[in-house]
């Protein structure tokens, strides 16, 4: 045991790692460097055509033709997702088969470095690269990127960005929404409540989350209803992440003290749910509360029967977030 330990003490850090694989691509950990590789994510014009050409081509009489196109958008440095996604719903066999195998190839290497690129921005504050970073959302793909993005906006977000978040926070991708509403608050501070609260209404769930995390920690008691609501979420990372949010702003563990045990999991969240609404409307309207929040978004710290008793509630499959 002794020896394994100080085996693994001697593994390179996150960081470590981070830094030798930005250095083999040529990436420095700087704003300029970091700014050169994101914009990868968002093609100029011409290289839309370009790729609006091959996408067609996926299609096109001749084999040989279709061929040297998918071998061209695979050996992209970025896969063009968005084009590959609306190519995926053509009517075209051909063309809606060959845009899958380019979506389904493997893009760890592309992942991991994109990972690697948003943990150094968050590690450097490297500032001025909100919108970069909003051209690379739709290659958010997995939670761990999407999380890494969050805090990377939020650490390169600046005053100077208040237009651009604004717009974010009225765009159609709801990741972009998230990012926005996470990012105005964090640069602008108090200043961002009048443009934040209407997202506490969004028509996505994991929004209002985020505007009301964001409210939160601005010292905003509008948060709390919003906690509230989300507590009846069928996502469990929401309705999670809205518990222990309200736990922490109010300091308390559970807001009611059970005379007997519920009938089951419907009633106890029912009796919760009321619990908190009771204690908003009296003791929650003058109480002391503690902001900014402190809590990890990320779900991680779950053992198998917590997540196997939440799964058996909703009928042994468990609900993702509407934006997985």
């Amino acid at each position: 045991l002794v020896t394994m330990v100080a085996a693994l003490s001697g593994l390179p850090s996150h960081a470590d790692v981070d830094i030798d694989l930005l250095a083999k691509h040529g990436i420095e950990p700087t704003s300029d460097s970091i700014r050169a590789y994101l914009k990868q994510f968002t093609p100029t014009a011409e290289q839309r055509k370009a790729i609006e050409k091959l996408v067609a081509q996926l299609g096109d009489d001749d084999f040989n033709t279709r061929e040297a196109a998918s071998a061209a958008l695979a050996a992209l440095p970025v896969v063009p997702r968005e084009h590959l996604n609306k190519a995926v719903q053509s009517t075209d066999a051909e063309v809606k088969w060959r845009a899958e195998k380019l979506l389904e190839r493997d893009d760890q290497p592309q992942r991991r470095l994109l990972l690697a690129v948003l943990n150094s921005i968050d590690r450097h504050a490297a500032k001025g690269l909100v919108a970069e970073l909003k051209g690379a959302i739709p290659y958010l793909t997995t939670s761990s990127l999407r999380g890494a993005a969050r805090r990377a906006i939020v650490t390169t977000a600046t005053p100077d960005d208040r237009a651009l978040l604004t717009a974010m926070l009225k765009d159609d991708n709801a990741t972009v929404r998230v990012m926005g509403v996470a990012a105005l608050s964090a640069s602008l501070g108090k200043d961002a409540i009048a443009e934040g609260k209407p997202r506490l209404n969004d028509d996505r769930e994991h929004v209002q989350l985020a505007a009301a995390r964001a409210l939160g920690d601005v010292g905003d008691r509008a948060c709390i209803d919003t906690f509230i609501r989300l507590l009846d979420s069928k996502v469990f990372e929401i309705e999670w992440e809205a518990e222990q949010s309200l736990r922490f702003v109010s300091g308390r563990k559970e807001p009611w003290q059970l005379e007997k045990e519920p009938a089951d999991d419907a009633e106890r969240k029912r009796l919760k749910v009321e619990a908190w609404k009771t204690w908003a409307d009296g003791d929650g309207r003058t109480a002391k509360l503690n902001f900014p929040i402190q809590i990890s978004g990320e779900i991680v710290l779950f053992n198998g029967q917590d997540l196997a008793g939440w799964q058996a509630v909703h009928n042994g499959q468990r609900v993702r977030g509407d934006d997985e």
